[in-house]
């Protein structure tokens, strides 16, 4: 399958805002949310976003909720993990020039996405790491970098989102507090039991009645097939170079998934 860099447009950093360049972080900067504003319609409501710092932050509304979003590179490919997928790959050159590509996606329109700011999610997708005996999942809390770093990858937060989601449902009736704290302690809520807005993201995450739906709203993603490929992959640790291979085509497949859709709305030429 042929990479998709060959349709990418970087975006600057130096952007216009309100009649004054900005430095922004380019997955929430203005020529981004000009892609969101046509990208998204499943909001009940979305504001026109507003500057903090060199990000743009918007609030979307779903049901009667309102929360923050903000962009978010759902790929990344950028030199720090470039770096940790090099010490992988080692040698093997075709795997290095599609490795290569895949960082040219980086930060081009096809590899950004709306993500909940509110509880931290957005924090909670770059911290996931696999530990343990069975290398399961988990949510990275101490400020050490595990081995390879954190590789924010799209596949396993759509994992670990389906996983914490399917549990919150079996949990609903548990009175079992050891069980229900083991579950939160580990979970998309682990960032948020810090902060004032557990509840809120409950409510959000409860709106979704499968990662289908969530899929759908966000990544604008009906394929269920390829929802059940992010959710398998993302399951698994990379530590091959067949690992790594698999990781990009998976990415590959996504862009130009996003790539159609853009086109079909009229989004891009």
């Amino acid at each position: 399958m042929k990479i998709c860099s060959d349709f990418a447009e970087i975006i600057p950093i130096e952007q216009e805002w309100n009649g004054k360049l900005h430095k922004f972080d380019q997955d929430s900067s203005p020529k981004a949310w000009e892609m969101y504003s046509k990208y998204y319609n499943n909001f009940d409501a979305l504001k026109n976003p507003s500057l903090n710092k060199n990000r743009l932050i918007s609030v979307a509304t779903e049901r009667n909720i309102n929360f923050k979003v903000a962009g978010d590179c759902s790929f990344n490919f950028n030199p720090i993990k470039e770096k940790c997928f090099k010490s992988i790959i080692g040698d093997n050159q075709n795997v290095l020039d599609q490795l290569a590509e895949c960082c040219k996606m980086h930060h081009s329109l096809y590899n950004f996405d709306l993500m909940p700011v509110t509880g931290g999610l957005n924090n909670m997708k770059g911290k996931l790491k696999y530990g343990g005996k069975n290398k399961i999942v988990k949510v990275h809390m101490s400020r050490n970098a595990p081995k390879n770093g954190h590789l924010d990858r799209l596949d396993t937060y759509i994992y670990f989102l389906d996983f914490s989601m399917s549990r919150m449902k079996e949990l609903k009736d548990c009175r079992d507090l050891k069980m229900i704290g083991e579950f939160y302690n580990n979970s998309i809520f682990t960032f948020s039991m810090n902060t004032e807005n557990f509840s809120l993201l409950y409510e959000i995450i409860g709106n979704y009645s499968s990662i289908y739906s969530y899929c759908e709203t966000f990544y604008n993603l009906k394929d269920k097939k390829f929802i059940d490929k992010l959710i398998t992959n993302g399951g698994k640790p990379i530590e091959t170079v067949e690992d790594v291979k698999n990781y990009m085509d998976l990415a590959n497949e996504f862009w130009r998934i996003k790539k159609q859709f853009l086109e079909n709305k009229g989004c891009i030429s």
